[in-house]
């Protein structure tokens, strides 16, 4: 038996685009279409030239690695998305690029060890535990 297979990814040649170009459905707003095909690849929003977002599609779904900059270039953020939910590791970071916060998402909910650290020393400021976005202790 013969099955077709259809892929509505974008040209291979051409995996990136600006978020501009896409349009954005969806109950969340999330799903990337460009033109009516669902968006695969990376999309990258800019503010006067600069990168200030970039995320990851696959099949029209945040999907993958986002991360967001400060006006300087640093990366001030980043999630990890499954089928337009964060689902995976996050961190966030100061302007100077040292890391400030590191934590993990579970179907768009905080869940387990969130630690916060000092950014002039990188200690351990404090850790709090989540479980499916409810804090579990103080």
């Amino acid at each position: 038996m013969l099955l077709a297979s259809y892929s509505y990814s974008q040209d291979p040649d051409q995996p990136d685009c600006n978020c501009a170009e896409l349009t954005f459905k969806g109950k969340t707003g999330k799903s990337a279409y460009k033109g009516n095909i669902p968006f695969s690849g990376i999309c990258e929003k800019t503010r006067s030239g600069a990168i200030i977002q970039q995320s990851e599609f696959q099949n029209g779904q945040l999907d993958g690695e986002t991360k967001n900059y400060y006006p300087n270039g640093i990366v001030k953020e980043t999630y990890t998305y499954s089928k337009n939910q964060k689902h995976g590791v996050y961190q966030r970071y100061n302007d100077e690029g040292k890391l400030l916060t590191e934590g993990w998402y579970l179907n768009d909910l905080k869940h387990g060890e969130w630690s916060y650290y000092n950014p002039k020393t990188g200690i351990v400021l404090k850790v709090l535990h989540f479980e499916f976005g409810k804090q579990t202790d103080e």
